[in-house]
C-alpha cells in the first residue's frame, strides 16, 4: 500500500457503514478517506467528532497518515495490539472554550507564529472551515481574532471563494452588534481575516458556564440586539444562515464590573458569515452542500432543503431557537443522532411539544412565532421581533398576536401522525361493528342462550354483503392508512361516504335492513343509530388526516424531484 489510492481501493469492499454516533475509529478513518474533497472530507469530520476535538485532531492525523504512510490499516486502530490506550485522553461533549482555551498541542509545535502582521498568541476556536487564533497587531498595540483556514482543507479550490464571500458580507456591515472587520489578506498559502476580539467567550460557553435559570427580561434585551444585528444584515440583502450561540460573541458593558456573571452585562456580537448569502443570488445546488447551517439551530426549510423558501425567515427561526435556549436552558429540539434533530424540526409544533410554561405569557407568544413551521407564519421580518422584544423586556404589550385558532387547527391537522391515528380509528371501528354485527354466533358457539329469537342462516346471508362492502374493504385499507400508503386516507373517505349514506338510508328509510329487525323498529332504530355515529367519527378523522396527507404527498414529490 504506496499512497490514499491504493489505501481507498483496499477498502472498497466495506459495504455496510455504522452510524456517525457508533463508528470505531479504524471505520471512521476509512469512511474520511472515501472522500476525496477536502472540504467534503472536513464536513465529514464534523459530523463524526461533534465537539470533540481531542477524536477530530486525532481522526485528522491518522487520516494524513493513510495518505502518506505504508502502515496497514490495523496500525491507525487506537484498540490494535500494542498502542497504550493511556496516550489517549478524551473529554466528550466539553467544547473547547473562546476565551480561555491554552495553545493545543499541534499549535504549540507548529513553525507558524506569525501570518502577515500579526502575531499568533493561541488557538481559541475550531470551525467547519477554518482555526481562530488570539492574535496581536504589534504596529497598534491591539488585540486581534485572525481566522485562517484549516490546514486539510487549503488545497480545495473552494476555499479562498468562500473566504472572500465571508469577507465580502462581513465587509458590507457596519452595527455595534457585529464583529468588525479589520483586515482581509493573505500571507503566501495562508488567507486569514482579522477581526475584532471579544474577551467574553461566545454564547454558547457562557450558557454552559451559568446553567442557573435566566431572567426572561434580560434574555429579550439581549436577543432584540441580536435581532437588531441581522435585521441590519437583511437590510443589506445578506441572509446569515448559521445562527446559534457560538456565533454570538460576547464582550463585556462598560459600566459592568464582571461581564461573565450576569446575561444583562454581556453585550453580542454576531460573527461568522461563513455560510452567509445575498438574497438576491439563487442557491446553486450543484455546488452548495446539502444542508446550509447547523442542524440544532436550523429552520425547517434548510432541514427540507427548500431552497426556494430559505431566506430573512430561515435567520428568524434561527433567533427563536436561540432565544427559547436561552431562556428555558433547553433546546428545543434535541436528539441523539441527526436524523431525530431533522424529524424534530420538519414537525415542529411549539404548542404542544416546548418546556415554555414557565415563561410569561408575551414571551411564548414570541417564541412560538418565530419557530413555525411555514416562512409565512413568522415574523415578516427581524426588526418586528426586535421591536416584539424591546416592548416584552420594557413591560409592554406586544404587537404580534398569538396565532388564531384555525390556523393552530390547521397546523395540528397538518402533523404526520394524523394519518397513523386516522388508520387506527378506522381499524378499531370497523372491528367493533363487524364484532357486533357476528357476537350471538359466538355467544352461542360458547354455550349462551341469546335472548332473542333469529334465523341464523338467514342473518348470515344477509350480512355477508355488508361485511364484504364496505366494511371489510374499510378494515383493510385502515391497516393501509396506518402504514401511511398512498391514496390511503382519499380512499378511506370515499368508503366512510358510502358507510354513512347505507346507514342514513336505513335511518330515514321505512325498511329495515335485515329480516331480524322486522316487525321491531325501535331496535333497528337504536342499533343503526350507534353504529352511524361511529362511521360519522370515522368520516371525521378521515376528513380531518387530508391536511397531513397532501403535506406528504407533496414530500414525495419533491423527493422523487431530487431523485
Amino acid at each position: 500500500m504506496t499512497g490514499i489510492s491504493q489505501f481507498c481501493r483496499d477498502v472498497q469492499h466495506e459495504v455496510t457503514v455504522p452510524s456517525d454516533d457508533a463508528l470505531s475509529d479504524e471505520e471512521a478513518v476509512r469512511r474520511l478517506c472515501r472522500v476525496d474533497d477536502p472540504v467534503q472530507r472536513q464536513d465529514l469530520l464534523d459530523d463524526l467528532c461533534g465537539d470533540n476535538h481531542q477524536r477530530r485532531d486525532r481522526l485528522a492525523s491518522l487520516v494524513e497518515a493513510a495518505k502518506n504512510g505504508n502502515r496497514p490499516l490495523a496500525a491507525f486502530d487506537l484498540s490494535a495490539p500494542g498502542r497504550s490506550k493511556s496516550t489517549v485522553h478524551e473529554t466528550p461533549g466539553v467544547p473547547m472554550n473562546l476565551a480561555e482555551t491554552p495553545v493545543d498541542s499541534q499549535f504549540s509545535r507548529s513553525p507558524l507564529k506569525q501570518i502577515g502582521n500579526y502575531e499568533l498568541t493561541r488557538l481559541v476556536g475550531r470551525g467547519g472551515m477554518g482555526n481562530v487564533f488570539h492574535a496581536r497587531d504589534p504596529a497598534l498595540d491591539r488585540e486581534v481574532a485572525l481566522k485562517v483556514p484549516r490546514v486539510e482543507v487549503m488545497l480545495s479550490p473552494d476555499v479562498e471563494r468562500r473566504f472572500i464571500r465571508e469577507a465580502r458580507a462581513a465587509a458590507q456591515l457596519d452595527h455595534p452588534n457585529l464583529v468588525s472587520i479589520l483586515q482581509v489578506g493573505s500571507d503566501g498559502p495562508y488567507p486569514y481575516i482579522a477581526s475584532q476580539w471579544c474577551d467574553g467567550g461566545d454564547l454558547a460557553t457562557w450558557m454552559r458556564k451559568n446553567p442557573q435559570p435566566r431572567d426572561p427580561y434580560d434574555a429579550a434585551r439581549f436577543m432584540a440586539a441580536v435581532a437588531d444585528a441581522i435585521q441590519h444584515c437583511h437590510g443589506r440583502r445578506i441572509v446569515h444562515l448559521d445562527l446559534k450561540p457560538s456565533n454570538i460573541l460576547l464582550v463585556g458593558r462598560d459600566d459592568q464590573t464582571d461581564p461573565r456573571s450576569d446575561l444583562a452585562a454581556l453585550h453580542p456580537k454576531v460573527t461568522d458569515f461563513g455560510l452567509a448569502r445575498l438574497m438576491d443570488v439563487q442557491l446553486d445546488q450543484t455546488t452548495e452542500s446539502m444542508f446550509l447551517g447547523t442542524p440544532l439551530y436550523m429552520a425547517p426549510e434548510q432541514a427540507e432543503c427548500r431552497r426556494d423558501l430559505i431566506g430573512p425567515a430561515s435567520d428568524v427561526f434561527a433567533l427563536g431557537v436561540v432565544l427559547h435556549e436561552l431562556a428555558t436552558g433547553k433546546r428545543p429540539f434535541d436528539g441523539e443522532t441527526l436524523t431525530l434533530v431533522l424529524d424534530q424540526i420538519r414537525s415542529v409544533n411549539v404548542h404542544s411539544t416546548m418546556p415554555l410554561r414557565k415563561l410569561p405569557r408575551d414571551l411564548r407568544t414570541i417564541i412560538s412565532r418565530c419557530l413555525q413551521r411555514e416562512p409565512s407564519d413568522r415574523y415578516s421580518t427581524a426588526a418586528a421581533l426586535c421591536d416584539d422584544l424591546r416592548l416584552f423586556a420594557s413591560e409592554n404589550p406586544i404587537r404580534i398576536r398569538r396565532v388564531s385558532l384555525g390556523r393552530r387547527f390547521w397546523l395540528w391537522c397538518r402533523r404526520p401522525e394524523r394519518i397513523t391515528q386516522t388508520g387506527v380509528v378506522t381499524v378499531a371501528i370497523q372491528i367493533a361493528v363487524l364484532s357486533n354485527l357476528y357476537s350471538h354466533y359466538v355467544l352461542m358457539g360458547l354455550g349462551y342462550q341469546v335472548p332473542f329469537s333469529v334465523d341464523n342462516w338467514q342473518f348470515f346471508k344477509e350480512t355477508i354483503p355488508v361485511a364484504l362492502f364496505p366494511h371489510l374493504p374499510l378494515l383493510i385499507n385502515g391497516f393501509r392508512t396506518i402504514r401511511r400508503k398512498r391514496w390511503s386516507v382519499t380512499i378511506g373517505i370515499l368508503l366512510s361516504l358510502v358507510f354513512v349514506g347505507a346507514l342514513a338510508s336505513v335511518l330515514f328509510g321505512a325498511k329495515a335492513a335485515f329480516s331480524a329487525y322486522q316487525g321491531n323498529p325501535l331496535a333497528s332504530y337504536v342499533a343503526h343509530l350507534f353504529i352511524c355515529c361511529m362511521a360519522l367519527v370515522q368520516l371525521i378523522a378521515h376528513l380531518i388526516a387530508i391536511p397531513a396527507a397532501m403535506k406528504e404527498s407533496a414530500e414525495r414529490g419533491r423527493t422523487a424531484a431530487l431523485i
